[in-house]
């Protein structure tokens, strides 16, 4: 697999030279730009991805904090109560 990338890489680099009039520098530079440009550019999309995840994430915590929960609410039936949990959930540990 080793000889195969580096036939390739060569064969790349002899065709891009020989295009550009034989400077090989030249042709290893595009070539290096080219493959930094192929690893770089996906990098970056998927770097922003995951912050635009992070900062949806961030959001939402912050609205659920922001929603305010009744104290206390009654049964049907009774005067029973129960208390909010700082969460939002309600805590039925003194339910009726």
């Amino acid at each position: 697999m080793k000889a195969d990338t580096v036939r390739i890489f060569w064969t790349l680099h002899q065709m891009l030279a020989g295009q550009i009039g034989g400077k090989q520098g030249l042709g290893s530079t595009l070539i290096v730009l080219l493959a930094v440009a192929l690893i770089v550019t996906p990098t970056i999309m998927l770097g922003s991805q995951f912050g635009d995840s992070v900062h949806e994430l961030i959001n939402l915590e912050t609205s659920i904090d922001d929603t305010r929960v009744p104290r206390h609410t009654r049964c049907a039936g009774c005067s029973g109560r129960t208390e909010a949990h700082p969460l939002g959930e309600l805590n039925k540990s003194r339910a009726c």
